[in-house]
């Protein structure tokens, strides 16, 4: 009991230290990201209120992007010095039942261990448990909100349910409910999947008809634009990136800059003027924006502080001059996006990456099987192509033999008359010969057949090659399934003995329980290598096999070469005989 538990806390703190690892690498990372589009925002001011919110918004997302996803490599730079040669030790092998001390490869470092408590671990843990802190207060901020809409009530007043429907034709939202909350609440889109827009009861009497459209319109604009699914990514980020400031700036950001592009939105659908809408947001002040995860279902038109009511009046005059982003705009939103996004790291172009293996040897791989001779080709009379030493032998049974290039076979091919199925052509002294005699011809496969009939043989050897290939084959698959048998039976037995060593002499009961279990696995690991020496004996018979078979090709091709020698000389000897008979008639006379 004592080790499992052991054995959950180091596994708990691997996992915290490698949560802080991950922070630590995506606070880095996105932070960069953040000032990037920071100094962006601030060099050119006239940007959009559109795409700096995407901006922003992008940003918020590489924090999320680069704590979820893994780094993509970029080879670029040198390769590291080579590492320390690694030192072989000799060490007993807990799988061998004997004790016998089999040499492992370990790689002997001079730091020492690092310890299971490190700074890495503490840090993910104080994360971890800040992260379930602010679940307390954004539960209470929910279920405010939800007592809100639970207590609204749908609009009675027919104009302004004319007005709010006119609106929603207008800005083309459809299935939102407009309804009125209780005192205390700001104007404000509500609602992922069903979108809801609240206005404050005890303020809509001090609202004239022009400052109400405006509200609406601006309400409407966050549900066209999806800011309410949009916003998960910054409120996300923000909360997870409690402790990063680069975060929360992001985060606030994004927020003001949602808010600016529906103020836009409402300048350019209703044409009102800059200083009229903004004496409606004075006189609707300051809400504060809901703390924690509850801000990820709301977006008020009011401002969260002074500071950024302020900012918002100052961006209206520029939101009233400021024309739709055009499509180029777009278009480098997009690749800023895509080349934002992946979480890129250059890395040298070979890492070295040693692992510390501890566990018992793996058995030796199968033998892989021995590749079969292949079988030799009847070679040619003539040892090289070189001119005057071509040849083409046609049969009757459309059997070609010859010395030389595909061109000559197509030569002699050509030569053939009308119902001639034999023919020799041959090139000699620069000149084309062509021998029709049936004699002769017959004297020239008389020369070929002990060559044919040893190709034969030599064939027939090589499919017998071939088979036992195929089996020696069939048994490494058989030894490479036992292998991987062993080796996970050979990771069982050094978990179990792991837990042998961290148990003490007082634990005596699960001492024993590990020791039976070791016997066990080293009585299935017995077996397993008495299958794998069976089939090496089976692998070693076709090796055998396979070896005489290839003596015999050799004898086969030591015949066949002495053949060849001795057809040359005949070969010769025939075809100066048909020249000088008149048999062999020169090509073009």
């Amino acid at each position: 009991m004592g080790s499992s538990m052991n054995l959950t806390t180091t596994e708990a703190l691997q996992v915290a230290g490698q949560v802080a690892g991950a922070l630590g690498r995506a606070a880095i990372e996105g932070g960069a990201l953040v000032l990037a589009v920071w100094a962006l925002c601030r060099f050119f001011p006239r940007l959009p209120a559109a795409l700096r919110t995407w901006l922003w918004w992008i940003a918020c997302l590489r924090l999320l992007v680069g704590l979820a996803m893994a780094p993509v490599r970029l080879p670029l730079l040198p390769p590291p010095a080579a590492a320390a040669p690694a030192a072989t030790v000799a060490t007993a092998s807990p799988a061998s039942p004997t004790g016998a001390v089999v040499p492992r490869t370990v790689r002997i470092s001079d730091e020492a261990a690092p310890a299971a408590l490190s700074w890495p671990a503490v840090l993910g843990a104080l994360w971890l448990l800040a992260l379930l802190v602010q679940l307390a207060p954004a539960a209470r901020q929910l279920r405010r909100l939800r007592g809100a809409l639970r207590f609204a009530l749908p609009v009675t007043d027919g104009g302004l349910h004319g007005l709010w429907e006119d609106l929603c034709r207008e800005m083309g939202v459809s299935e939102a409910q407009l309804l009125i909350a209780a005192e205390g609440t700001s104007p404000q889109a509500v609602g992922l999947l069903r979108p809801r827009v609240l206005l404050p009861g005890d303020r809509l009497a001090r609202l004239s008809p022009a400052e109400l459209k405006m509200v609406l319109c601006h309400e409407l604009a966050h549900l066209r634009r999806g800011d309410l699914w949009l916003g998960w990514v910054p409120a996300v980020a923000e909360r997870l990136f409690f402790f990063h400031p680069l975060a929360v700036l992001a985060a606030r950001e994004y927020t003001l800059a949602r808010e600016a592009a529906c103020d836009a939105t409402v300048l350019a659908v209703l044409g009102e003027a800059p200083q009229a809408y903004g004496r409606l947001l004075l006189t609707l002040g300051i809400a504060p924006r809901p703390a924690g995860l509850s801000a990820l279902a709301t977006a008020a038109t009011a401002a969260p502080s002074r500071q950024h009511l302020k900012r918002r009046l100052e961006m209206l005059d520029q939101a009233s001059r400021s024309r739709r982003p055009h499509l180029g705009w777009w278009c480098l939103l997009g690749l800023f996006a895509l080349f934002a996004l992946v979480p890129f790291r250059i890395v040298a172009a070979q890492e070295a990456s040693q692992a510390l293996r501890l566990a018992s040897p793996p058995p030796q791989p199968p033998r892989p099987p021995r590749a079969p001779v292949a079988p030799r080709a009847p070679r040619p009379l003539h040892h090289s192509a070189k001119s005057g030493d071509e040849y083409v032998l046609v049969s009757a049974n459309g059997s070609t033999t010859m010395n030389g290039s595909m061109v000559d076979v197509d030569r002699a091919r050509q030569l053939l008359g009308p119902g001639e199925k034999e023919i020799l052509w041959f090139r000699q002294g620069g000149k084309e010969y062509v021998v029709r005699d049936p004699q002769t011809l017959k004297a020239a496969l008389a020369l070929f057949a002990p060559q044919a009939e040893l190709g034969s043989r030599q064939a027939a050897l090589g499919a017998r090659q071939a088979e036992l290939g195929s089996r020696q084959a069939a048994l490494g698959a058989e030894q490479a399934k036992l292998g991987s048998q062993q080796a996970k039976l050979g990771a069982e037995q050094a978990r179990v003995a792991s837990d042998e060593a961290r148990e003490t002499s007082d634990g005596k009961e699960v001492n024993d329980r590990l020791m039976r279990q070791q016997d066990e696995l080293g009585k299935k690991q017995d077996e397993l290598g008495r299958q794998q020496d069976e089939l090496g004996r089976k692998q070693d018979a076709l090796g055998r096999e396979q070896d005489a078979l290839g003596k015999q090709q050799d004898a086969l091709g030591r015949q066949q070469d002495k053949l060849g020698q001795e057809a040359e000389e005949k070969f010769h000897a025939l075809v100066s005989d048909a020249i000088s008979r008149g048999l062999a008639k020169e090509v073009g006379r």
